[in-house]
């Protein structure tokens, strides 16, 4: 006898999540998520994608100040400039330093790959009437420190001083430098990527409890190779952090559309299984289509991707699984 089938729902909720990013959305056909017509649109959405996967963003200061070792328990974290370098003789010849630190969390998707990483900083005043050029680094900060506490002593107010006075010690600072760009007189400057300018943000993104910025320095310290760097406080000329990392593959999305819940079908019959399925960042390169753990065979295209299959009577539990062309897989719904 012939009987009816109830293609039932056992799960109403979605399986894959897509990630969300700030930069443009890629435009043409399916939006990356499935291959065009031929050989020549296939390679092009795949090139495409990848690119899609990259991304730079850009931040300023979530804090920076300076300290000052004639001054050593004066703070500075609300002025528009942070000293760094030697002074001269009216200052007693001593020597200041900077703290920057920008915030990364939110701005950069989990599990994304830092590949590219540069600082750029203003030098709006320099001490007359005879400044000495020197290079200025960038040193990872290895403590906790407060724009409005930090100074020569200490790097919160009142608290536990520094390691050595000014950050000077290996446990404050590391004592090798990320970066390191020369500076002479008025402008901009930019510490270009480096290995350990890319690790540094990189452990951060992973661990941002570790995230204390960078000790700006210059590396001689003589008299005079002072100069004043912008600060956050100073908007059009602060600093610039600028970050380009790869963002972890997100996996495809996957629904099946026909049948549809509850639909029933006299046995035997051939029923026509659709799934839309979409990667907003990548290709997806084939839709397997499922009854309960059983493949009910598989489809590469086009979008929907559909299968033919003969059902026995009874209850179905269908659902379709995308894979994309990085491996990563959604599962739909089941119907």
């Amino acid at each position: 006898m012939k009987g009816p089938r109830n293609m039932k729902r056992f799960d109403d909720s979605s399986f894959a999540r897509r990630r969300l990013t700030t930069r443009p959305a890629l435009r043409g056909p399916d939006a990356c998520g499935t291959p065009g017509q031929g050989l020549l649109a296939t390679v092009l959405a795949l090139v495409l994608c990848a690119a899609a996967r990259a991304d730079t963003v850009q931040f300023t200061p979530s804090a920076d100040t300076g300290i000052y070792e004639n001054t050593p328990t004066l703070p500075s974290g609300s002025s528009a400039t942070m000293v760094a370098g030697g002074v001269g003789p009216n200052a007693g010849e001593t020597a200041r330093r900077a703290l920057l630190r920008f915030g990364l969390p939110g701005s950069i998707p989990a599990g994304a790959t830092v590949t590219s990483v540069t600082v750029t900083v203003q030098v709006v005043f320099r001490l007359p009437p005879t400044p000495v050029d020197s290079n200025f680094q960038l040193r990872r900060l290895l403590r906790a420190w407060t724009e409005a506490g930090a100074t020569w002593s200490w790097p919160v107010s009142f608290s536990a001083p520094w390691g050595a006075p000014g950050a000077g010690d290996a446990s404050d600072a590391s004592p090798s430098a990320s970066a390191s760009v020369p500076v002479s007189g008025f402008g901009t400057y930019t510490f270009a990527s480096t290995p350990a300018l890319v690790a540094d943000v990189q452990a951060w993104l992973n661990n941002p409890a570790d995230n204390h910025g960078w000790l700006l320095v210059s590396d001689t310290e003589v008299p005079f190779t002072a100069r004043h760097f912008a600060t956050r406080e100073d908007a059009a000329n602060a600093p610039v952090l600028t970050v380009g990392y790869s963002a972890p593959n997100a996996p495809p999305t996957v629904t099946v559309i026909n049948p549809t819940n509850n639909a029933t079908f006299n046995a035997p019959a051939s029923v026509t299984i659709e799934a839309v399925a979409q990667d907003n960042d990548g290709l997806v390169t084939g839709v397997q289509f499922f009854d309960g753990a059983t493949l009910l065979g598989s489809a590469t295209g086009p979008n929907p991707y559909s299968l033919v299959a003969n059902l026995s009577p009874g209850s179905h539990a269908l659902s379709a699984v995308a894979t994309d062309n990085l491996g990563a897989t959604g599962t739909s719904a089941v119907v």
